[in-house]
C-alpha cells in the first residue's frame, strides 16, 4: 500500500515538474511538438494493450499443445542400422571434453567479457568525441585502402564501388562532425546513469541471455515435433511464435531501462528508490501488453521474410522480396524502439505512443538517425573489441589445455568470439536504450534536462542552435 502512495505521489510530482519546466523553456518551447498531451502524462499507471498479451498466450499455447501432442512416426530401421554401423574416421580431444570443463570455460570466458563491457563503458564515458571521431576516420581509410588494393589488381567495378564508398563516407563525416559533441555529451551522461544503476544491467543480462536462451531451447525442442506438419499456415505460425517471443524479451529490457532513464532525466537527485525494480515491474504487468504489440510488429516482418527465403520460386522476385521486407524490418525496428520509449515513461497505449513517435520522426527523425548511428558505431567497435579478446583467449586456452589440437582451437576461438560479441552487446543494449531515451524527452521537455543534468543542456542547445536556427 505504502508502495503504491508512494508511485502516485511521485507521479504526480513529476507532472507538475514538466509543467514548470516547460513554462521555462523560453526560445526551445517551439521544439516541443507533444504539448498537447502534456496533461496525460506521468498519470496513475493503467494496463494498456491487454488483448495483446492474450493474443501472444494464445499463440504460444497453441504452438506448445500442437508440438507435444503430435505422435511421432518411427524411424526407419534400416536408417537406425545404418548410422549404428556407421563409425567417426577419426577422433580428436574435443570429442572428451565433459560437461564441467565445458560450464568452466563460458564462465570464464563470460566473466572476461563482463569485466571488458564495464571497461568499455568507462572509456566511452571519458572519450566518446575521440572514439567516434576514430571510427569515422578509419571507415574513410579503410574503404580508400581497399580501393587502392582493388585497383592495382585491376578489380575496377569492385574498386570503382569503393571508391563510391569512401566519398560517400567523407560527405557524412563532412555533415556529422558537428553532431558528435552532442552524440558524445549525451553518451556520458547515459553510461553515468548505467554505472550509477547496475541492476539495469543485470535485468539485461538475466533476460538478454538467461532467459532468451531457456526460450530457444524450449522452442528448439518443440518445433522438432511441430515442423512434422509440412503446412505453410503452420510453418509460419512457429517462426512467428519464435520471433514474437524473442521481440518481447529483448523489449521488456528495453522498457525497463527507458522508464529508469527517464526518472533520471525529470528527477535526478529526487530518485525514488529501487527505481529498476519499480519500472521492471511495470515492464512485465502494465505496459507489458504494449511491448506484445509492439513486438508483434517486428516479429510479423521477420517472419515474412524467412517465409519468403524458404519458399521455392523465381529467385529474383524472391531477392527483391527479401530485400523490400528487410528495409521495412529495419524501419520497424528503429520506430519501434522509439515507441516503446514513450510506453516505458508515460505508459500510454502503444498506438498513442507510436502517434507521438511519428510527430518526433517527422520533426528530428533525420537527427535521432544520425545520434543512434554515431553512438552505435561506438558500442559496435566495444563488442568486436571483446569479441577478439575473447578469442584469443580462447585460443591459448585450447592450445596449452589440449596440446594445440586444432579442433579445439577453432572451435574455443568460435565460442570465445561469439560470448564476447554477445554479451558485451547484451550489456550495450542498456546504453542504446537510455540514449534514445534521452533524445526523445529533450524534444519534449528540455526544461527538465537543464534542472537535471545543466551540462549536457547546454551541449545540447549549443548543437541544436547551430543546427536548427539556419533551418
Amino acid at each position: 500500500m505504502s508502495t503504491s502512495t508512494s508511485s502516485s505521489s511521485s507521479d504526480a510530482e513529476s507532472k507538475k515538474k514538466i509543467k514548470k519546466y516547460q513554462e521555462q523553456d523560453g526560445e526551445w518551447a517551439d521544439y516541443q511538438p507533444y504539448g498537447e498531451e502534456e496533461a496525460e502524462r506521468f498519470s496513475t499507471p493503467k494496463w494498456r494493450d491487454i488483448w495483446a498479451i492474450f493474443a501472444l498466450l494464445a499463440v504460444v499455447v497453441a504452438f506448445f499443445v500442437v508440438a507435444f501432442t503430435l505422435t511421432i512416426p518411427e524411424s526407419d530401421t534400416g536408417n537406425e542400422d545404418a548410422s549404428a554401423d556407421t563409425e567417426p574416421t577419426y577422433e580428436t580431444k574435443f570429442e572428451s571434453i565433459s560437461n564441467g570443463y565445458w560450464a568452466s570455460l563460458f564462465i570464464a570466458l563470460s566473466g572476461i567479457s563482463l569485466v571488458f563491457a564495464f571497461i568499455w563503458i568507462k572509456i566511452m564515458e571519458r572519450y566518446g568525441a575521440e572514439l567516434m571521431n576514430f571510427i569515422l576516420i578509419a571507415e574513410i581509410l579503410a574503404f580508400a585502402i581497399f580501393s587502392i588494393i582493388c585497383l592495382l589488381y585491376k578489380q575496377y567495378v569492385l574498386g570503382g564501388i569503393l571508391i563510391f564508398c569512401t566519398l560517400l563516407c567523407l560527405l557524412l563525416y563532412y555533415m556529422w562532425r558537428s553532431r558528435i559533441p552532442l552524440a558524445a555529451a549525451m553518451l556520458t551522461a547515459v553510461t553515468k546513469v548505467t554505472r550509477r544503476y547496475p541492476a539495469m544491467s543485470m535485468v539485461a543480462l538475466l533476460f538478454g541471455v538467461i532467459v532468451q536462451i531457456a526460450w530457444i531451447m524450449a522452442w528448439s525442442l518443440a518445433a522438432i515435433r511441430a515442423f512434422q506438419i509440412e503446412q505453410n499456415w503452420w510453418t509460419f505460425m512457429c517462426i512467428l511464435c519464435y520471433y514474437w517471443i524473442q521481440e518481447v524479451i529483448l523489449n521488456i529490457i528495453h522498457v525497463t531501462c527507458s522508464s529508469v532513464y527517464g526518472q533520471v532525466f525529470f528527477l535526478n537527485d529526487e530518485m525514488p528508490e529501487n527505481p529498476t525494480a519499480s519500472a521492471f515491474k511495470k515492464a512485465i504487468t502494465y505496459s507489458f501488453g504494449s511491448i506484445c504489440l509492439g513486438s508483434f510488429i517486428v516479429a510479423l516482418i521477420r517472419t515474412l521474410k524467412r517465409m519468403v527465403r524458404m519458399s521455392q520460386g523465381n529467385d529474383s522476385l524472391k531477392i527483391i522480396a527479401v530485400c523490400v521486407l528487410g528495409c521495412l524490418e529495419w524501419i520497424a525496428e528503429f520506430f519501434n524502439a522509439y515507441a516503446l520509449v514513450h510506453v516505458a515513461v508515460y505508459g500510454k497505449s502503444y498506438m498513442k505512443c507510436a502517434k507521438a513517435t511519428v510527430r518526433l520522426l517527422k520533426d528530428r527523425g533525420i537527427y535521432a538517425l544520425v545520434n543512434d548511428d554515431l553512438v552505435g558505431d561506438v558500442l559496435v567497435m566495444g563488442a568486436l573489441i571483446s569479441g577478439i579478446i575473447v578469442a584469443i583467449v580462447g585460443f591459448f586456452w585450447a592450445k596449452i589445455a589440449f596440446d594445440s589440437d586444432l579442433t579445439c582451437m577453432i572451435v574455443f576461438t568460435l565460442i570465445g568470439l561469439f560470448v564476447g560479441i554477445f554479451l558485451t552487446l547484451t550489456v550495450f543494449s542498456v546504453i542504446s536504450s537510455g540514449v534514445m531515451t534521452y533524445y526523445v524527452l529533450f524534444a519534449e521537455a528540455p526544461g527538465a534536462l537543464k534542472h537535471s543534468d545543466p551540462e549536457l543542456y547546454n551541449k545540447i542547445v549549443e548543437t541544436y542552435n547551430i543546427k536548427y536556427r539556419k533551418d
